[in-house]
């Protein structure tokens, strides 16, 4: 019974990180959410969103970073 439980949980256990490949999603994301507030600055700039929704967004976009940090830092193997 056991084997088979093992065989299981190895079947849908998705494949684990190395630390570089985190190293590299990381800089991506980082360089991805600098693109965001750059582009959310120039849309509040020009008057098309406010204040108010560029806080928002910007809330919305550092709680998606942080779960996304959180998920691949259980990825990675030990």
């Amino acid at each position: 019974m056991q084997a088979d439980t093992n065989r299981i949980h190895s079947k849908f256990q998705e494949p684990a990180m190395t630390q570089s490949q985190r190293l590299k999603y990381s800089i991506l994301i980082s360089l991805v959410v600098l693109g965001i507030m750059f582009g959310l600055s120039y849309l509040q700039n020009a008057g098309i969103i406010s204040e108010k929704l560029f806080q928002y967004i910007a809330i919305g976009v550092a709680v998606i970073v942080v779960v996304v940090n959180g998920v691949m830092r259980r990825k990675v193997k030990p």
